[in-house]
């Protein structure tokens, strides 16, 4: 991804971190009422991504190199709905989507290859990349200048020293804390190092992790 398209991506995570921690996608009761997710810390990891990949999409159809989303999560019919908002400007632009431990979800717009594998670890991406990651992850995948990341983990599990040993050094992550006291730890990550410390700033209080309020599930 050339240098500009990064520099945008860490502006577009900053301000899409920056709505999580100071409550504009806070899943509140009513918001959790309305959307009936039985996990908190999902409903605000879905948010998370789908604002973070509408602005990366638009980046990587922009960009001669294109890029390739892999997920590994549970959002694949979310990932579709957002490439389908793009249907009219995928064609003659590289855009791929890996779909991992998942079938092909209904959806999908035309000139939008997927393709599934069974394993994180059979997926190769030489290229620009964006992965939402769900549980473990081989350090191969994630290593690459123009790769970011995008994961959820216990807190204190040493996610930073392990994605700073793959490679990406420059991360900036945020809290998730039900009523119940249960916690999550969403993540963004990339190698690009050139603005790291604004964007600790501006999203975890200069490298504080702020603890986000989620309501009980159910």
């Amino acid at each position: 991804m050339a240098a500009g398209s990064v520099s945008r991506s860490w502006e577009v995570a900053a301000r899409v971190f920056t709505l999580v921690t100071r409550g504009a996608v806070r899943y509140n009761r009513k918001v959790a009422e309305r959307v009936r997710r039985p996990d908190p810390h999902g409903s605000v990891e879905r948010d998370v991504l789908v604002r973070y990949l509408d602005a990366w999409t638009a980046t990587v159809l922009r960009s001669p190199r294109g890029g390739t989303y892999v997920e590994c999560g549970a959002f694949a019919a979310d990932a579709v709905r957002v490439f389908g908002e793009f249907a009219d400007r995928l064609d003659g632009h590289h855009l791929e989507v890996v779909l991992v431990g998942a079938g092909v979800p209904d959806g999908v717009p035309a000139g939008l290859p997927v393709r599934t594998a069974g394993d994180l670890g059979d997926v190769r991406v030489p290229g620009p990349m964006l992965a939402h990651l769900a549980g473990a992850w081989p350090p191969s995948l994630v290593r690459g200048k123009a790769h970011e990341v995008l994961l959820t983990a216990p807190p204190g599990t040493g996610h930073r020293e392990r994605l700073r040993a793959a490679g990406l050094g420059c991360a900036v992550a945020v809290d998730l804390v039900a009523e119940d006291g249960t916690a999550r730890t969403l993540v963004f990550a990339t190698a690009d190092s050139r603005h790291p410390r604004d964007v600790q700033e501006r999203t975890v209080g200069g490298g504080r992790v702020r603890r986000h309020p989620l309501p009980r599930p159910g």
